[in-house]
């Protein structure tokens, strides 16, 4: 109901009251009661006391628990039957960690359930109709699907090398989460591969390679550095076989599927 139009909304509930209010039948509504009070005022005028109104039609509410990040993408891969999928896909581990780094990332850029079930469903197509797509880690095919719904421009520019990828990295540690998870092993994994995709992959290697040696090897600072140095020069990643151009290409190439 708290999608519907204003009007269309509270014609809706009334008629649902006027229906159903006879002895043996109960009816129960699921709103967004936010929403649906800003259509009554929108209505009926920005002074209307909406609790009263709202008292003429139910009974008793009760507020349903917000599900967890996790929880939730969990219940979505299962539904579209992502882990049976990659209990098949026995030649990437890392999809072992997909539902936890997609949970993680999304609640370090806020972002809204309804965004999250649609990124699911272009994960679903992307590794489905790729045979490729087994050879990549989940951390930056997440976090571009993520960027894309939360500024498209940005998203284009840096997989057309219009940005650096220090851009990418301010937004996410534009949240405490998205700081916390830079911090992780996580975090420094995931901006390995950022500096991997990037048109600036020499220049940050060498500024890299110019602070570890001018760093404290007993600072945390230098610790950091070195795993990502590690990452970075791992010989054994598969993720140097993507290139972020061929990344955009199959995140644009879900956009011809009615999600």
């Amino acid at each position: 109901m708290d999608r519907c139009k204003p009007t269309y909304a509270v014609e809706l509930l009334e008629h649902i009251k006027h229906l159903f209010n006879v002895e043996g039948i109960i009816f129960v509504l699921s709103i967004d009661k936010n929403q649906l009070e800003a259509s009554v005022k929108k209505l009926f005028g920005e002074h209307t006391e909406f609790e009263g109104y709202f008292k003429k039609f139910c009974d008793l509410t009760f507020n349903l628990p917000k599900p967890s990040t996790e929880s939730f993408i969990n219940s979505l891969f299962d539904s579209l039957g992502l882990f049976e999928y990659f209990r098949q896909v026995q030649t990437n581990k890392y999809f072992e960690e997909f539902a936890e780094i997609f949970s993680v990332l999304a609640d370090a850029m806020e972002t809204d359930y309804r965004t999250i079930e649609q990124i699911s469903a272009q994960i679903n197509i992307i590794i489905r109709i790729d045979r490729s797509a087994k050879l990549f880690l989940p951390d930056v095919l997440v976090f571009l699907l993520l960027v894309k719904y939360k500024n498209h421009s940005l998203f284009q520019q840096f997989c057309f090398g219009q940005v650096s990828y220090r851009t990418l990295l301010e937004l996410i540690s534009s949240s405490s989460k998205g700081k916390e998870f830079l911090k992780t092993f996580y975090g420094t994994r995931f901006e390995a591969q950022l500096i991997k995709l990037s048109k600036e992959k020499n220049e940050a290697i060498n500024k890299l390679e110019t602070e570890l040696k001018n760093s404290n090897a007993g600072s945390i600072n230098y610790k950091r550095n070195q795993e990502l140095w590690s990452y970075i020069n791992d010989s054994e990643s598969i993720y140097g076989f993507y290139k972020v151009e061929q990344l955009y290409k199959k995140i644009e190439l879900t956009e011809k599927f009615h999600i």
